[in-house]
């Protein structure tokens, strides 16, 4: 018999090949002990030119892509090396083999913003960056000269929406500048 105590801290999850799955990205602690998903700092009443500021209060984790659902949660997202896109299927039924997961880079920040319908809302946010996003917070992490993760917690952290970009699939991407600086 196997000692379940044992395996525990094992991922033991077969994927359709057999092999191991991956172990969780570094945000599966948080949303364990606490903290869960974040509001985003930008939603849909944000438009072109509109900014959004915080301070960065954690270190910047990963968590599996969503689709887009208005006032819901929308479904994973894995790379299909058949269809070279983003697909909701775990697994390609053609090649018989597992799509990789896609991820989003997820900075929390600490805001003066409040939804005054939840009295609860403390203004913690969130970036969720993924893509030409990724690139251009990444653009700005050179501007600053930070190099490590602890020079970034607590700097203050500004987005603008700029403009948006076709995608093909019926709805523009959002593109973003942002700017990193110390807290005055």
């Amino acid at each position: 018999m196997t000692d379940p105590w044992a395996a525990a801290g094992q991922n033991t999850s077969p994927t359709a090949e057999g092999a191991l799955l991956p172990p969780p990205p570094d945000g599966a602690e948080r949303a364990l002990f606490g903290g869960g998903s974040l509001p985003s700092m930008f939603n849909r009443t944000h438009g072109i030119g509109d900014e959004v500021t915080g301070i960065v209060s954690a270190a910047a984790t990963q968590r599996h892509s969503r689709t887009y659902v208005q006032d819901g949660v929308g479904d994973l997202k894995y790379w299909s090396e058949r269809e070279r896109k983003p697909v909701t299927d775990s697994f390609d039924a053609v090649t018989q083999k597992q799509n990789n997961p896609l991820y989003d880079t997820v900075v929390p920040m600490s805001t003066d913003y409040r939804d005054p319908a939840k009295p609860e809302d403390d203004g913690a946010r969130a970036f969720y960056l993924s893509s030409n996003d990724l690139k251009a917070f990444r653009a700005a992490i050179g501007v600053a000269k930070l190099t490590s993760m602890g020079q970034l917690v607590g700097m203050r952290v500004t987005g603008k929406r700029i403009g948006q970009v076709p995608t093909g699939k019926g709805n523009a991407a959002w593109t973003y500048a942002f700017k990193i600086e110390p807290v005055a």
